[in-house]
């Protein structure tokens, strides 16, 4: 749970993520796990995740990937594409039904502006080479 000292930040805490994970952009941010009362403190352009293992703490190397959302951008810096995935079922609010095996070997980097979802989805359907179908409350990839 985070302490507010002043600061502008990101918390990103999902229930069907086993990760909670905490970025400051400006100011300072005390983060505290209730379950063992353990907490520490992240300056800026630091962040914490919190897992069943406790705190680790980092540096933010791309400030654009934290905090790109708040200016409607979506960045992607060398990720799997089950993570570009989960990123995308997030941000559009629509479930990812994947029939087919992607390769997690090819890494994806990619920005963009305010994107659709099917800008992204047809770059992505290329550069994968798959087809996707968007259903009502849903994306199939086949």
């Amino acid at each position: 749970m985070p302490i507010v000292l002043g600061t502008s930040f990101s918390v990103s805490a999902y229930e069907d993520e086993e990760e909670q994970s905490v970025a400051v952009k400006t100011g300072k941010v005390s983060v505290k796990d209730f379950k063992d009362e353990s907490s520490i403190e992240l300056d800026p352009l630091q962040m914490s995740v919190l897992s069943n293992k406790g705190f680790v703490k980092s540096e933010i190397s791309n400030p654009q990937e934290a905090f790109g959302w708040v200016n409607q951008q979506m960045v992607f810096d060398n990720q799997s594409i089950h993570e570009v995935l989960k990123e995308i079922s997030k941000w559009y609010g629509k479930e990812i039904e994947i029939n087919i095996e992607l390769s997690e070997d090819k890494k994806y980097t990619a920005s963009y502006d305010n994107p659709s979802l099917v800008e992204v989805m047809d770059i992505l359907a290329f550069v994968y080479g798959f087809e996707y179908e968007n259903e009502k409350g849903r994306i199939i990839i086949k």
